[in-house]
C-alpha cells in the first residue's frame, strides 16, 4: 500500500514538474505571437498602400494597334476600376498635399509569337517621391510595391486576345486593390 502511494505521489510530482517547465514555454509562445502581432501591425503600417486615397495613373505598353487596342483604352480601364474603388486618380496638373501625389505606372509588354500564339506580362508598379536619410536634398522616385501579371497563350484566335489582355488588366488591379485593403 506505501509503495502505490509513493508510486501516486511520485506520478503526481513529474506531472506537476511537467506542468512548470510547460509554464515558461507557455509564456515563451505568448510573447512570441505578440511579437509577431506587433511585427504585423509595424508591417502593416509601412506599407506603401496604407491609406492610399489619390494616385495619378501611368499607362505604357508595346504597340498594341495590331490587336485593336490603346494606351488610352487601357488607361481609361484603369481608372474606371480605380474610381470604382473609392480611389480618386489625379492628372499630371493636380497634386497631393505635399504637391507629389504617387503614381500607379502600368506597363503592358506584348508580343504576337505566331499567328495563334501570343505572350504578355503586364507590370504594376507603384511609385513615390522619397527622401533619401543621407541626402535630404535629392529628389528621388521610388518603386515601393510591384506586381506582374502573365500570359501566353498557343493556337489562341485572334480576336479574342483584346479581351483576354484586358482581363489579365484587371486581375493586375485587383492585386493592387486587394493589397491596399489588406492594411486598410
Amino acid at each position: 500500500m506505501a509503495i502505490v502511494a509513493l508510486t501516486c505521489l511520485g506520478v503526481r510530482a513529474q506531472e506537476s514538474s511537467r506542468d512548470i517547465e510547460k509554464g515558461p514555454r507557455k509564456l515563451v509562445a505568448e510573447k512570441q505571437q505578440r511579437e509577431r502581432g506587433l511585427e504585423k501591425k509595424s508591417a502593416d503600417s509601412d506599407n506603401p498602400l496604407q491609406g492610399l486615397t489619390k494616385v495619378g495613373v501611368v499607362v505604357d505598353s508595346t504597340p498594341l494597334y495590331k490587336i485593336g487596342l490603346s494606351e488610352e483604352k487601357l488607361r481609361s480601364e484603369v481608372v474606371s476600376r480605380l474610381n470604382s474603388a473609392g480611389i480618386t486618380v489625379v492628372g499630371n496638373k493636380d497634386s497631393d498635399t505635399n504637391g507629389q501625389p504617387p503614381v500607379l505606372k502600368i506597363s503592358v509588354f506584348f508580343s504576337l509569337c505566331g499567328p495563334r500564339c501570343y505572350s504578355s506580362v503586364i507590370l504594376f508598379e507603384f511609385k513615390e517621391k522619397v527622401t533619401p536619410n543621407r541626402h535630404p536634398s535629392m529628389n528621388i522616385e521610388a518603386t515601393t510595391w510591384l506586381r506582374w501579371v502573365y500570359d501566353n497563350y498557343d493556337d489562341f484566335p485572334m480576336e479574342r486576345i483584346p479581351e483576354e489582355l484586358l482581363k489579365s488588366l484587371r486581375g493586375g488591379l485587383e492585386l493592387f486593390l486587394g493589397d491596399m485593403r489588406s492594411t486598410n
